[in-house]
């Protein structure tokens, strides 16, 4: 049996969270274990991302072993590095749309921890992906589409840097962080999918800066591929889904309330304005 914690000081009003840099450092010392749940659950349904990725990872180092023995020239080394980058891109749709059903559950749970809300995990988590996994595959579906055309575009034989640029700056400036509001919003608003798209777009538009800055910390994901070493790559992507990840979803969603409360909420729903938070 668990032995309980005693907290060292009695319970006031003013231990509550007030603003939501509380609440992420309330949830992130009182409900770690929750956090780290969620990034076991999204590993487990990030398992296919994950087999596709070590399966190009161990087909370019072998490409690589056979140019340094002059197996193979360059130019068949470059065509086969490229044809190994586009298969890898046309399976991550399918491993995206995996690993959305996983995202729909966690969110969920991410939801109801930023809320100050009771979590029940197994079954607020089967209810996020009850309630949210069909659109959350659908969202995936058109990232990982709009993500294979992009680097399609840049393998292509297009000689112009500049038009090849176009279509990543597209998908990482506009498409990307769109697609990550879609994703907080959904466990909270029930909404047709042209008004999700809309509206998404309009409030990234309006908090451009911001929400700009904060998409990045949602890249820091892509910096997991700067690592050339399996192995590292390995227990780095496990240790970042896990532990990091959870942390990165909490944090953006919490900005996302912000964003929400500030252009929608205050109007339509005031009655979720500064959810899980207790001000003076």
């Amino acid at each position: 049996m668990r032995k309980m914690k005693v907290a060292k000081t009695d319970f006031t009003k003013e231990s509550l969270p007030q603003n939501r840099f509380e609440v992420f450092t309330d949830v992130f010392k009182i409900r770690f274990r929750t956090l780290t749940q969620i990034g076991l659950f999204l590993l487990l349904f990030l398992i296919p991302f994950f087999i596709v990725r070590l399966m190009q990872f161990s087909t370019l180092i072998t490409l690589s072993s056979e140019l340094s023995t002059s197996s193979i020239t360059e130019e068949e080394f470059q065509a086969s590095y490229i044809s190994i980058k586009i298969i890898t891109n046309l399976l991550n749709i399918i491993t995206l749309m995996i690993a959305s059903v996983g995202f729909a559950g966690g969110m969920k749970v991410i939801r109801r921890l930023a809320w100050g809300e009771p979590v029940f995990f197994k079954e607020d988590f089967i209810s996020g992906i009850k309630q949210n996994a069909k659109r959350y595959v659908l969202f995936a579906f058109i990232l990982g589409l709009f993500n294979f055309l992009n680097q399609y575009v840049n393998y292509s034989p297009i000689s112009n840097q500049f038009v090849k640029g176009i279509p990543f700056g597209i998908f990482f400036v506009i498409i990307v962080p769109t697609f990550l509001i879609i994703f907080a919003r959904t466990p909270i608003y029930n909404e047709k999918l042209g008004q999700s798209f809309k509206h998404s777009f309009l409030l990234y538009v309006k908090t451009l800066p911001k929400t700009a800055l904060a998409s990045l910390i949602m890249y820091s994901i892509f910096l997991l591929n700067l690592i050339n070493n399996l192995t590292v790559w390995m227990f780095s992507f496990i240790i970042y889904v896990i532990v990091l990840l959870p942390l990165f979803l909490l944090g953006y969603f919490l900005y996302c309330g912000w964003m929400f409360d500030k252009y929608i909420n205050a109007t339509f729903y005031p009655e979720i304005v500064d959810k899980g938070l207790y001000r003076d």
